[in-house]
């Protein structure tokens, strides 16, 4: 046997436990509270552990020196049982060895107390591996025993609890259990103040052996870790291969498709999470006219590669009678510019075909600009934002002067909400998220490449905007704007705001570097350069220092002398003196560009 060695629980929760025989080692939050009655550690997911603080801790209830490491007393061979984990076993596909790593660790928790923690999370990992070998029956009573062990636990992790009812879900499912699968999951969802649903015992033979995946089967082969190159996965499911990615690296949904003739499909959505446009694969399930005792057998019927990847969450079903529509935002490019594109297919043949935006029967095109222009103006910033990128997703929809017009509205709504809280003294991402300014940003790269950039309004809405006075943004808006920007500018330095002072003077500097090509009357540009010039002796020391930046940018030698008497009298107080250092700068720039 385990001796056991007491532990004192520190104040500090971080712990990392490492298995005396293989040295596997793994993190845990854990406070005395979640285990009331453990005071000592001996074995956990297929490993025999000592335990380590891994923060230092500052305080220690206990007069006796900090606790930094436990080690536990274990006979040799013990250890030996456990070789490698469960986990590792399935990677290997050695499922009777996994199994019987989970059966003794079993064996071991439930001769100690108040283990139902740890004895649920194992029920669970053992019920999934037995569903992947066709034993439902055992399955499903392992998840029935692991719910029961968490409702014994009245400080369980509510995630653990969800997790497993999930998983039984989708193995009721599996069998075409539908009304107790959504039972399950609706619980869930609920406050669980009631008692789950618990469903009735499976009559099912011992072992079913399917032909195919079912789509529960093919979740978990991608959560699990199996072997961590899919080709195996898209070779069991007869399909091409894809990419060849590792299982961490995938991001899975699913949902279901009321499919003709009444079947009920369930589409998958495989996306390898390395970057923005990472690829994605959708793959559309559907049930065969067979079962094998009491389950269900599916077939892939449709696949479909994105290599760009798709905007996540955006995929949606049309319908129309018996016709059905897959539409995706599909992303164009593998650049970072986001950009994406709607694409529809069609499913009603059980394969994705694709077909021409807004066929017959679907919603008409004009509909839904209406519909999307209208959401707008809604309350709700992140149902403006979802509006906003689905018109920019549809083909030619910003070609429409009535729709570019209204994204210039919603600017300068977004625009005049930003101002009002900045005077509130409250950040926009405080009150909205880091996700509003993106947004917005989204409104700008559009009228940047849809807008009428010779109309005044549109052109003084965006400089009014939010964006970085040293961005490639303010760069294009200038080079973009011209002679139409320069009153705009000149009005915009004249702000109570210092951002908008920051902003004039970077438009005004551009425009004073591309004056030939604008061809600005020489009235126009030394009115340029005396503003800058007038605004290095600003009341506002941030003001002066983009100034002085910019005149670095723009000058001449004959500045020098301005920049020299700054260097020399600048009153700015700061410990480091910036808008001096800023013209010892901007002097630099000038001699070396001369």
């Amino acid at each position: 046997m385990v001796n056991r060695i007491p532990f004192i629980w520190p104040d500090n929760p971080f712990h990392q436990f490492t298995c005396t025989g293989c040295r596997h080692t793994r993190q845990l939050k854990a406070w005395k509270s979640d285990f009331p009655q453990a005071d000592f550690w001996e074995v956990g997911a297929g490993h025999i552990y000592e335990v380590s603080v891994l923060r230092p801790l500052k305080y220690q209830r206990r007069t006796t020196p900090p606790l930094q490491s436990i080690s536990l007393e274990i006979q040799p061979s013990r250890c030996s049982l456990f070789p490698s984990s469960a986990k590792a076993y399935l990677r290997a596909g050695e499922y009777a060895k996994a199994e019987n790593a989970y059966r003794k660790v079993l064996d071991i928790e439930k001769t100690k107390p108040a283990q139902d923690q740890i004895i649920s999370g194992v029920l669970n990992f053992l019920a999934g591996l037995l569903l992947d070998q066709g034993r439902y029956k055992e399955a499903d009573a392992l998840y029935r025993q692991a719910l029961q062990a968490v409702l014994n636990h009245p400080l369980i992790d509510p995630t653990t609890r969800d997790d497993i009812c999930l998983n039984w879900a989708s193995l009721r499912r599996d069998i075409g259990r539908t009304s107790e699968a959504v039972a399950l999951e609706g619980w869930t969802r609920g406050t669980s103040n009631s008692p789950p649903p618990f469903p009735a015992e499976l009559v099912v033979p011992p072992l079913v052996q399917l032909n195919g995946l079912t789509p529960n089967q093919f979740r978990r082969r991608l959560r699990q870790p199996y072997d961590n190159d899919l080709t195996a996965l898209w070779n069991e499911l007869g399909v091409a291969p894809w990419e060849t990615c590792q299982w961490p690296q995938c991001v899975e949904q699913s949902w279901d498709v009321d499919l003709v003739a009444g079947n009920t499909g369930v589409l998958e959505r495989v996306h390898v999470a390395n970057g923005i446009n990472g690829p994605t694969r959708f793959l559309l399930f559907e049930p065969t006219d067979h079962e094998s005792n009491g389950v269900q057998e599916w077939k892939v019927y449709g696949i479909v590669d994105l290599p760009y990847g798709d905007r996540q969450g955006t995929a949606r079903i049309e319908k129309s009678g018996d016709k059905r529509w897959l539409v995706l935002e599909a992303g164009s490019d593998a650049g970072s510019s986001r950009s994406y594109v709607e694409t529809w297919y069609d499913l009603t043949g059980g394969k994705f075909q694709p077909v021409a935006g807004y066929p017959a029967g679907a919603p008409s095109l004009q509909s839904v600009i209406t519909d999307l222009t209208r959401k707008l103006h809604s309350e709700n910033w992140m149902e403006r934002g979802e509006a906003v990128h689905r018109i920019a997703a549809i083909p030619d929809a910003t070609k429409s002067s009535t729709v570019v017009q209204e994204l210039v509205d919603l600017l300068d709504r977004e625009n005049r909400l930003i101002r009002n809280l900045f005077k509130q003294r409250t950040g926009v991402s405080t009150k909205y998220g880091e996700g509003f300014g993106e947004y917005v940003s989204y409104i700008l790269d559009i009228l940047m490449k849809s807008g009428n950039l010779w109309d005044t309004r549109t052109l003084e809405v965006l400089a009014y905007s939010s964006y970085n006075p040293d961005s490639g943004f303010a760069m294009n808006l200038a080079d973009n704007g011209g002679a139409i920007l320069v009153p705009i500018a000149l009005e915009l330095i004249k702000s109570d705001e210092s951002f908008d002072r920051w902003d004039a003077l970077s438009l005004l500097g551009r425009l004073y570097e591309k004056r030939t090509t604008h061809q600005l009357p020489a009235a126009t540009v030394q009115t340029i350069k005396q503003t800058i010039v007038n605004a290095t002796t600003h009341r506002e020391i941030t003001t002066r220092r983009w100034a002085v930046r910019v005149l670095g940018q723009i000058g001449t030698l004959d500045d020098v002398a301005l920049l020299q008497r700054i260097v020399a009298t600048d009153g700015d107080t700061g410990p480091r003196f910036s808008v001096r250092e800023e013209a010892v700068k901007a002097i630099e720039t000038i001699r070396q560009r001369k």
